[in-house]
This record gives structure tokens, C-alpha cells and sequence, in this order.
């Protein structure tokens, strides 16, 4: 019997269970979390109509495997027989197939009720000119079977002839799947509500097989469009410039410049519409690029990131970034469309300029808000899905995807660029599984932010915005934006009033974001003020006045007019080529560094073991045994010596034994010597010149002239001893060739000589080992 303290328990267990499961349909992604209700609420309704038995009070005692689970619990054969019925075999209500198909049925029942009503007419007796008026008419009353009229007559309703794709079929088994796991985590009786193992078994996977054979075959009878999916299905760099001259001229001027900037985030930072959508003031930075691009007095390269905690693949507030350069086409710069929407938002439109005092005041503002008077509230999904639709169809970018096609094809265009696999997964973010990437390096994925901005990915030279050179007077940067002064003033001056706000790590940086995006604003004005002129933007005073006309005359100057290099901008371009090629040299140099001292340490060992080993050998007797073996007869001399117990000498004491007065006599005793002679085999390899098989067969009759006696007569005086330990196979091959000449000559009565002919023909040019394996492939028992 159970103590009542256990019931506590189980009762605390299954609270937490419910509450964490309760917290993770909250924080799942919200695109999943729609398209998962769906499929389980018609998976409840149907197991509801299948009158499933309900849980029984004892359960999951009652729990035999392979049996029917109650009520809407999850096993494989409920699984596969719910997709059956309700997944595979439906046909869409919704989406381009459906809509596709319904025209073609109402162009088809159009067509055929021409063709009837042509038919008709030419049954009319009357005639299309009307009738004769010589001919005299009569009008005959008939009786029609109103049945007979409605079947020929009346089209028959439209049914769709079209199932569920793959992909749709696949989320109604994730959504079943998931609900699985979650009864399986649920406790009851204080155990588990769900006892069956995984659904996703044999049954389950066949389904899917059946439905990836039936895909090719039905995208083929409905007409689908082959290039979905594949490269073509994106669009080329050229097309973002366009985009963007669409947006500054849409009548909706706030919408257009928003539309602007959610597109080239995801261009150029690679990031999902779930990622955009949210972005807020304070996620964003500038960063210093000390090792990017020319480098220029008081003109450094600067990056700009966003730093990211949520998103579709990212739930737990894992840190990620997106970053890009300044492109070389202010029509593609994703860093010079912020800084016009920034301040169409702030100096046109007379939103309220952020108040930094406190993060609550500031920190929830979007960039991508929704309207003027609402700066907190994000961008809704389905207006971004409207407005990027209505730019893609003015700017004639055909693409299956919206919001997610510039992701797909900024990955696309970077790998045509060049860019290695390895920055493109670092730019996606979908390598931030590893430790080191997401918590200790930057993550800048430099060669994909520089092929981005329209320079080669390889060279890190070779990034250089012309514009860039010309710097804006301060008056001019203090007419963009002029409440942002005081906070500047803040930020340089610890003494200041407000210093104590940059403590907050955000606050500094996003104020010295916007001091370079004023000056990205200026230097990018000229450029779309001469192809806008008439846009609200312009009409600020701050474009009007004379010092800004002679800045902008010299931007467009220095960015149109051909540029050379100085020799000093060569050098710097080549630097970071060379910096690489140093640092490859200097790895090398500390890899081998490190192996030098390893192989030290092995020699100081070594060296230490036969000072021990001299040491020990000076202690005892030395016998050196020196045998001769010339032609079969071997002659052994033995030296013993008698050495005395000394010491290894110091190098003082080498020194002195090497002069000559204090160099010893030799030793009084000689050495003893024992000479012996004796016979030892010879240790002799078959020669690897032999490749006949009557070579083979002189070799072990006749011998090798000049280096072998034949083998039989080795064999006869030594037995196996004159043979080679490693050589044993080779013998016993060569052998086995030779029994067999030996066999057919005594079975045919011909001489050896012609047994090995015969055999060398039957081997034609194919090896001995070639011919003993045939050889003992026809003598093995069957």
C-alpha cells in the first residue's frame, strides 16, 4: 500500500509537469504554434467520431502494447490511419494549386458550354439568318424529360482532383507527433498518460515514402512550375537598387522607406521576417573595422550590427548577430535606408525623438514600428507580407517566397561571389551551436558582409566607399537630428549632468550609432535627392541651405570622377593579404616550434636512459660475438672483456684524460679470444626476377648462377632453415606452381620443360600469383 506522502509527491510532479508544458506552448515559435493547432484539433474531432473508448479511471494498468489506445492518445496505427483518412487523400482548400485548378475547370466548363451552344445553333432548323418567310413554319409541341435535360444540359459541380502535398502531409505528422510527446510527459496515476512507444515507426515512414514517389508524378498532371525551389526561383543584386527606387517613389512615403529597410535587412543580414520584425533601438550598434577597407584620417571602417536573443530557430536567449558594411550603391545600402527612415521618422514626420534618461523610456522602441503614434507596438506579419508583395510585383521580382526570399537569395548570390561555405553559415547563423562562435567571438562573418556590399569576399583590401572621403561640416551634423546633441555632449563629457546614463552599455552605443549615421545620411543625400527631389525627406531646410549644396557637389565629385590608388592606398590594400600569408607562416613557425620541443624532451630522456645503461654495462662482462658465414661454413670469433667499476667522467676530467701527460697506458689485460667454426644455414630470399613459370621451375632444379644453389638441394641439406621467416607464403605459392608441373609431366610423360611451357600459355601475360590461385581454385573440394 502506497504511504500518503507518495500522493504528495506525485501531486507536486504532476503540477511542475503541467506548468513547464503550459510555459513551452508559450514560448513556441508562433508560426509553429499555428500551424500545429489545426492538425491536433482535427485530430481530436476525429478520434471523438471514431467513438474511442474514454481513459478509464486505473489507466495505464489496463495498457496492453498493440492494443487500441482510449481517447485521442497517440500510437502508430491511430497516427497512420488519421493520415489516411484526413491528410493524404484531401485535397487543398486554399493556395495557388487550388485557385489554379478552379480556373482551368470554369475555362473548361466555359469552353464546353460554346461548343453546346454552337451545336445548337446548328440544329435550329430556322437557321443563325432567322427563318424563311416563304416556307411556312409550324411549332410542334414536344415532351422533354426534364431528367434527360439536366444531364446533358446542367455542368456537373466542380471536385477537386488535387491531395495534399508532401510537406502538408509531414506537418499534420509533426503536429500529431508533438502532441504525443506531450502526453508521454504528462503524469497520471503517477505514471505516464501515454505508455505507447514513438509513432514515428515502420507504418508511419512508408506513408511518406508512398506520398515523395507520388510528388513528381502530380506536380507533372497539374502543370507545376519546375523552377520553384531552384536558383531561379530568387532574384539577382541588380534588383535590390530597383527595390529601392520603388519605395522612394510609392505615394505612401512611410511604408515605402519601411518596406526599404525590412528588405535589405534581410538581404543583407540574412535574417528571417520573425527575426526583422522585432528588432528595437537598443539591439542596435556600430563597430570599428580596424582591418577593413583603405584606411583614411579620421575616416575608420565601421560595421553595422544587430544583436539578436529570439527568433525561429533561437527560443532561449541565445546571443546572435547580424552585420553588414556600407554597399557601394547608396540604393543597396541597408545602413543609409535606416538613417532616412531614423530621420523621416524624427525631423519629418515629428515622431517623438527617444528620451535616453532611463532604458524603460527608449528600449522597447521598434524600428520596423507599425504606425506614427505607436512606436512600441511591432510590424504584423501580414503587413509586411502585403507591402513586400506589392514592391516585388512594381520591380517585377518573381519569387515563390516574400518575406523569406531575401534570405534565400542573398545566400545564393553570396555563394556565386565566392564566398566560402563556411562565412555563409556564420552570416545565416546556422552554426551557432558551437560554444566558442556564440559566446566568445565576434561572429562577423567579414567575407559575406564585404561580397554583400557588392567587393571581393577574398581580399579585405578591397573594401573602399568613395563618398566616405568627404566629411560633413558639424554644423551640418548637428542639422540631423539637433536633439541628439545634447546626448552626444553627454557622452564625450564624463563631467557632464548625464554622464551617468552611459553606464548603460546600450544607451552609449546607440548614440554613437546615430553620430555615424548622420554622416551616412549626408554623404548619402546627394545621390537620392537628385533622382527625388520632390520627396518630403528634401524639403527639410537643412537640404537648402548653401554649405549643404557645396558638400553634395563634392560627394558627387569625388564618388564619379576615376580614382587611382596612391601608392600609400596600395600598400594598405595589400597589407591585410600579406598579414594573412604572415600569419599562416607564423602558425607554421609555432607548430613546429612545439614539435622541436617534444622531440627535445625525447632526446633528454633517451640521453638519460644510456648514461643508465653505460652505467650498468660498466659493471659487468662485454662478450662480442662476430660470425662469418662465407658459402655455407660459418666462422665465429668470440672477445670477452673484463671492464672495471667506474663512473661516467665529468668534462673536467674528459679534458684531462685527453692530455698527454696524464693519459693512461692501455690496459695490462688483454682481452680473451675463442675462435670457432661452425656450419650455419643460410638465410636466402626466392629471387623477385623469376616471372615464368620455366624460370620457376630451372630455379628449383638448376639454382640461380652466382646466387642460389637449387632450392631442391637446399631443401635436401637444410630443410626449411634456409628459407626467410617473411618469405614463408611466397614459398609455398611457388611451390604449389612447381607440384603442379611435376603432376601433369608424370601424368602426360612429358618432360618438365613442357609442362612449364604448356602452363605459361594457359598464364599468357597474367602473374604466378594469378596462376596459383587458379591452380588451387581447381583443386579445392566441392
Amino acid at each position: 500500500m502506497a504511504h500518503p506522502d507518495d500522493f504528495e509527491l506525485l501531486k507536486a510532479v504532476e503540477h511542475a509537469t503541467s506548468y513547464y508544458l503550459m510555459d513551452e506552448d508559450k514560448t513556441q515559435p508562433q508560426n509553429t504554434r499555428r500551424t500545429y493547432t489545426r492538425p491536433q484539433k482535427e485530430w481530436k474531432e476525429w478520434c471523438a467520431e471514431k467513438a474511442f473508448p474514454s481513459i478509464p479511471p486505473d489507466w495505464p494498468k489496463p495498457y496492453n502494447q498493440g492494443g487500441v489506445l482510449p481517447a485521442d492518445l497517440v500510437d502508430e496505427g491511430k497516427l497512420v490511419w488519421f493520415l489516411d483518412e484526413k491528410a493524404v487523400s484531401r485535397a487543398p482548400k486554399t493556395g495557388s494549386r487550388a485557385k489554379n485548378e478552379r480556373r482551368r475547370w470554369a475555362e473548361g466548363a466555359a469552353e464546353r458550354k460554346a461548343k453546346k451552344a454552337e451545336a445548337a445553333s446548328l440544329d435550329d432548323p430556322a437557321g443563325p439568318s432567322g427563318p424563311d418567310d416563304s416556307c411556312i413554319t409550324v411549332a410542334v409541341k414536344t415532351a422533354v424529360d426534364k431528367t434527360e435535360l439536366t444531364s446533358e444540359d446542367e455542368e456537373e459541380p466542380f471536385k477537386s482532383a488535387l491531395t495534399l502535398k508532401f510537406n502538408t502531409v509531414r506537418t499534420y505528422g509533426n503536429a500529431i507527433t508533438r502532441l504525443w510527446a506531450e502526453q508521454r510527459t504528462r503524469r497520471i496515476n503517477g505514471q505516464m498518460l501515454n505508455p505507447s512507444p514513438h509513432p514515428r515507426g515502420f507504418a508511419n515512414k512508408a506513408i511518406y515514402r508512398y506520398l515523395l514517389r507520388q510528388t513528381h508524378e502530380k506536380g507533372r498532371e497539374e502543370w507545376a512550375d519546375r523552377m520553384v525551389g531552384t536558383i531561379k526561383d530568387a532574384y539577382s543584386p541588380a534588383k535590390i537598387p530597383e527595390h529601392t527606387r520603388c519605395a522612394w517613389g510609392l505615394k505612401e512615403k512611410a511604408c515605402g522607406l519601411r518596406t526599404s529597410v525590412d528588405f535589405l535587412f534581410g538581404n543583407h543580414m540574412l535574417l528571417r521576417s520573425s527575426n526583422r520584425r522585432p528588432i528595437e533601438l537598443a539591439d542596435c550598434f556600430c563597430l570599428e573595422c580596424p582591418n577593413e577597407g583603405v584606411k583614411v584620417h579620421n575616416n575608420p571602417t565601421y560595421a553595422f550590427v544587430v544583436v539578436m536573443n529570439q527568433g525561429k530557430t533561437n527560443q532561449n536567449g541565445r546571443i546572435e548577430y547580424g552585420a553588414c558594411l556600407r554597399h557601394r550603391d547608396p540604393y543597396a545600402c541597408l545602413v543609409g535606408q535606416l538613417a532616412f527612415w531614423l530621420f523621416f521618422r524624427w525631423q519629418v514626420e515629428r515622431e517623438p525623438f527617444p528620451d535616453f534618461s532611463r532604458p524603460e523610456k527608449w528600449y522597447n522602441i521598434k524600428i520596423l514600428r507599425q504606425q506614427k503614434d505607436r512606436p512600441t507596438a511591432g510590424l504584423s506579419y501580414q503587413t509586411s507580407h502585403a507591402w513586400t508583395r506589392r514592391l516585388y510585383s512594381h520591380v517585377g521580382i518573381k519569387t515563390s517566397k516574400a518575406s523569406h526570399a531575401p534570405r534565400v537569395a542573398a545566400t545564393q548570390n553570396a555563394d556565386m561571389a565566392g564566398v566560402p561555405e563556411a562565412q555563409i553559415r556564420r552570416a545565416g547563423r546556422w552554426n551557432m551551436g558551437d560554444s566558442m562562435i556564440g559566446c566568445y567571438l565576434t561572429s562577423l562573418p567579414y567575407a559575406f558582409m564585404r561580397a554583400s556590399a557588392d567587393f571581393s569576399p577574398e581580399w579585405a583590401g578591397s573594401y573602399f566607399i568613395p563618398r566616405s572621403t568627404v566629411l560633413p561640416s558639424a554644423w551640418l551634423r548637428s542639422q540631423i537630428w539637433p536633439q541628439a546633441d545634447f546626448w552626444f555632449q553627454a557622452f564625450k563629457d564624463t563631467s557632464h549632468e548625464m554622464a551617468e546614463v552611459f553606464e548603460n552599455k546600450a544607451t552609449g552605443a546607440f548614440i554613437e550609432l546615430l553620430g555615424w549615421l548622420r554622416v551616412v545620411l549626408l554623404q548619402d543625400a546627394p545621390f537620392l535627392e537628385r533622382d527625388f527631389p520632390s520627396h518630403p525627406i528634401f524639403k527639410d531646410p537643412v537640404f537648402k541651405t548653401d554649405e549643404y549644396k557645396n558638400f553634395a557637389a563634392s560627394v558627387l565629385r569625388v564618388s564619379e570622377e576615376p580614382r587611382e590608388d596612391s601608392q600609400a592606398e596600395l600598400i594598405q590594400k595589400a597589407i591585410p593579404a600579406i598579414a594573412e600569408k604572415v600569419r599562416g607562416v607564423e602558425a607554421g613557425i609555432y607548430s613546429l616550434k612545439k614539435t622541436v620541443e617534444t622531440e627535445v624532451l625525447s632526446l633528454k630522456a633517451e640521453v638519460t636512459r644510456l648514461k643508465d645503461e653505460i652505467q650498468e654495462r660498466n659493471k659487468a662482462e662485454i662478450t662480442i660475438v662476430t660470425t662469418i658465414s662465407p658459402f655455407g661454413r660459418t666462422h665465429r670469433q668470440t672477445v670477452r672483456y673484463e671492464q672495471q667499476q667506474q663512473g661516467i667522467p665529468t668534462s673536467s676530467q674528459r679534458r684531462q684524460s685527453l692530455s698527454p701527460e696524464t693519459r693512461a697506458p692501455v690496459a695490462a689485460r688483454a682481452p680473451t679470444v675463442i675462435t670457432t667454426t661452425t656450419e650455419l644455414p643460410p638465410q636466402i630470399g626466392l629471387p623477385r626476377t623469376i616471372r615464368t613459370v620455366r624460370d620457376l621451375v630451372r630455379l628449383w632444379r638448376h639454382g640461380l648462377a652466382g646466387y642460389m644453389d637449387s632450392v631442391d638441394a637446399l631443401e635436401k641439406r637444410w630443410g626449411s632453415q634456409w628459407r626467410l621467416r617473411n618469405e614463408r607464403q611466397l614459398f609455398s605459392t611457388r611451390k604449389r606452381i612447381v607440384d603442379e608441373v611435376v603432376s601433369r609431366s608424370q601424368a602426360n610423360g612429358r618432360p618438365e620443360d613442357e609442362s612449364a611451357r604448356q602452363l605459361d600459355e594457359e598464364r599468357g601475360q597474367r602473374s604466378l600469383d594469378w596462376l596459383f590461385k587458379q591452380l588451387k581454385g581447381a583443386h579445392r573440394p566441392k
